[in-house]
């Protein structure tokens, strides 16, 4: 609901529904659905990890290096956006709640990684996660394993505070 209405979606919404004197209650489900057709093909994806939990990745690469990503899977014409890789990377602290040992995870865009240890510190009230990690290059089955994304954690990236 926060990507905003759209003139073509509130038109097509108008014209599926047509004329009437008669009062009618609508769920807002459909108008946002329609919505969502107009937006989605045109609109950017970008990464942001809102709680952060930490990830060393003890083969990683050693200095952080950049490569071109496509800004919309389906729709080159977007543009395209650098995507870090580091030896550290965040991932989202719930996603880092729901992770086990030795348990194979995809890192999108990247690849497969076992998590070799979990680190669960509290300081303040606030529960911080470390998780170590080996990149796992060569496997290449990607159906059974949970997939996170991640950024990678740099002077590059920003911090917002909302």
């Amino acid at each position: 609901m926060r990507h905003g209405m759209t003139v073509d979606a509130l038109s097509k919404f108008m014209l599926e529904n047509g004329a009437s004197k008669k009062t009618v209650n609508m769920e807002w489900d459909k108008i946002w659905a329609l919505n969502k057709d107009v937006i989605d093909p045109v609109v950017p994806r970008y990464t942001a990890i809102v709680d952060k939990a930490l990830v060393e990745l003890t083969n990683g690469p050693d200095a952080c290096k950049f490569e071109t990503h496509p800004l919309h899977p389906k729709n080159n014409a977007v543009g395209n956006k650098a995507v870090e890789y580091a030896k550290e990377i965040y991932i989202e602290k719930a996603d880092a709640q729901d992770i086990v040992v030795d348990e194979k995870i995809t890192l999108m865009k990247w690849g497969n990684m076992q998590v070799t240890h979990i680190c669960k510190n509290e300081k303040n009230g606030v529960v911080t996660y470390i998780l170590k990690a080996k990149l796992l290059p060569d496997d290449k089955d990607f159906k059974k394993t949970k997939k996170i994304t991640w950024l990678a954690k740099s002077d590059t990236n920003f911090e917002v505070t909302i």
